[in-house]
């Protein structure tokens, strides 16, 4: 037994007589929202690129589709086995420059063979974009629609072309702004959108995941923004934009590093002078001249107390405006005013002392 048909027996005694009384309550439309649901888990899993939970996901989503296919079967209108059948026929009968005799060698040749065959075999739809779910998300349904009506030459030929169209959707937006009918609004900021999504098109971006990325990065920040309040004692609702928006701004100054730890035998300590965290307070990190070969350093504070760090050996060339080595500050990392190394880092490392992480950069 395989282990697809063993979970496929464990469904089927789960739904039988004397199994779950949750699982035999269930039905297509109930298990549906729990479909939608798996399959944002699966996509976060895979962006977050964590095998583990991944596979995890993948296998909440299987679990789904066999169910559903058991429910299907009981009724006696299709089994697991039709489902699999059906898309094995399918990706033979779509995949002619593999399974035939079709020349098409490159994606976009190959798309447009995929649209031709999927037109021949849905030729009771009366458009060609009949068949574009109507539940997809709003970006996503966006994205497909421009994509196809672009595999029937219905696109723009250059990007500078869509950029014009966006701006062209910003002043109509304006103007319905300024007629104050909100019918017109709501109409002109869903072409802005459309237009936007068009663009993200024609760079090669999928709107949706770029979206979740500008989400994800505000989310972030503004997490950091409530942190930056309450250790100043203050809370959100208790302070008015322009406070809230210089924290925001410094932030946006700041990359976001990662701080994985290594072993202690992995690191050279011995190089540095350091004077650690005591009484809830950094002394300073004393670091090699620029031309030294000794690594860069990045202060983590997790204390509680008011206090920052600083390098008293710095060069005088490291000391110009806009050159400064350290960030100071509290709750957050200090990194090279300029970033100038921000991408050229080979090793990192962190050691906790007492209530403080201190990172250490080899360039």
């Amino acid at each position: 037994m395989t282990a697809f048909e063993k979970l496929c027996e464990i469904v089927a005694k789960l739904r039988a007589p004397g199994g779950c009384p949750w699982d035999r309550e269930q039905t297509h439309e109930s298990l549906l929202p729990a479909l939608i649901e798996e399959a944002y888990e699966v996509t976060e899993a895979a962006r977050a690129k964590n095998d583990a939970h991944f596979r995890e996901e993948l296998g909440d989503l299987l679990l789904l589709v066999v169910m559903h296919a058991e429910i299907a079967q009981e009724s006696g209108r299709f089994d697991i086995d039709n489902v699999l059948q059906e898309i094995s026929d399918k990706l033979v009968r779509r995949h002619p420059h593999v399974f035939g005799t079709s020349d098409a060698r490159d994606s976009g040749a190959v798309l447009k063979q995929w649209e031709a065959i999927k037109r021949e075999e849905k030729k009771a739809d009366s458009h060609y974009l009949a068949s574009l779910p109507k539940a997809l998300p709003a970006l996503m349904r966006a994205q497909k629609a421009q994509s196809k009506a672009a595999l029937v030459n219905f696109d723009w030929t250059e990007v500078r072309d869509v950029i014009a169209k966006v701006e062209e959707e910003v002043r109509e937006m304006k103007d319905a702004i300024a007629s104050q009918d909100r019918g017109t609004i709501e109409e002109e900021i869903g072409d802005v959108l459309f237009a936007v999504v068009n663009l993200a098109r024609k760079c090669k971006i999928d709107a949706e995941s770029a979206l979740q990325k500008a989400t994800n990065k505000f989310m972030a920040r503004f997490n950091r923004v409530e942190d930056e309040l309450r250790r100043q004692g203050k809370r959100l609702g208790d302070v008015d934009l322009s406070e809230m928006d210089a924290i925001w701004n410094e932030i946006k100054q700041t990359p976001n590093v990662q701080r994985p730890t290594l072993n202690s035998s992995e690191l050279d300590v011995g190089r540095w002078a350091l004077s650690v965290c005591f009484c809830c307070r950094f002394r300073d990190i004393s670091r090699p001249d620029e031309s030294s070969d000794q690594p860069a350093a990045v202060a983590f504070c997790t204390c509680v107390g008011d206090h920052g760090v600083s390098d008293p050996d710095a060069t005088s060339k490291e000391r110009r405006p806009g050159c400064g080595i350290w960030r100071r500050g509290h709750g957050k990392y200090l990194w090279r005013a300029d970033y100038q190394r921000a991408g050229e880092v080979h090793h990192m490392a962190s050691r906790h002392f007492f209530r403080a992480d201190v990172c250490y950069i080899d360039p």
